[in-house]
């Protein structure tokens, strides 16, 4: 992979953040505030042949029902991420998670973009002002090779103001670092 220059960049792939997000979700969510954290969470559709389309989100967080809950008192939340991507594929999956969200009632939708590439935060992809006012959010966590500094930004519809709202670009510098 080409990264900030150089060429043939060893970076972490799809999977791997997707497995540690989903272990520090589930720690923190499922054990402290009784939610579901789901991998993979499948969704089908029928198509005109009798056929079924197959999709998988990447993480899904759920309420728990209880005999005095429905489940829209707490709302559904859908990640799909992505490792370093393209703009065609950040765009795929705007679209992606938005047609998912409708088959899951969500009411958080976000992309989120994990990458090396340094450009991807100075110079972001983000969303149309109809994705926006639908709900989906985007946030782009660039780190170093070393994962000894992570930036982190974020996209999403003010609906007060009825603008988009980008935060300023926070620098974290990890206490534990990660070797690829």
């Amino acid at each position: 992979m080409k990264v900030n220059k150089k060429i043939k960049v060893k970076v972490i792939c799809e999977s791997v953040y997707d497995t540690e997000l989903s272990r520090i979700l589930v720690n923190w969510l499922s054990k402290e505030r009784k939610l579901e954290v789901v991998g993979q969470w499948h969704l089908s559709k029928p198509l005109p042949n009798g056929e079924y389309e197959h999709k998988y989100c990447d993480i899904v967080i759920k309420p728990p029902i209880t005999c005095s809950q429905t489940s829209y008192d707490q709302p559904t939340i859908i990640f799909e991420l992505l490792a370093t991507a393209t703009n065609k594929e950040l765009k795929e999956h705007f679209d992606r998670v938005l047609i998912y969200a409708d088959q899951r009632f969500a009411g958080e939708k976000w992309v989120i973009h994990f990458t090396c590439c340094k450009n991807h935060v100075t110079n972001p992809l983000w969303l149309t002002k109809e994705e926006l006012e639908r709900g989906l959010q985007v946030a782009i966590v660039w780190h170093d090779l070393e994962f000894t500094t992570v930036h982190i930004v974020a996209c999403w519809w003010d609906g007060e103001y009825k603008k988009m709202h980008v935060t300023r670009v926070e620098e974290f510098k990890p206490n534990a670092i990660i070797r690829i």
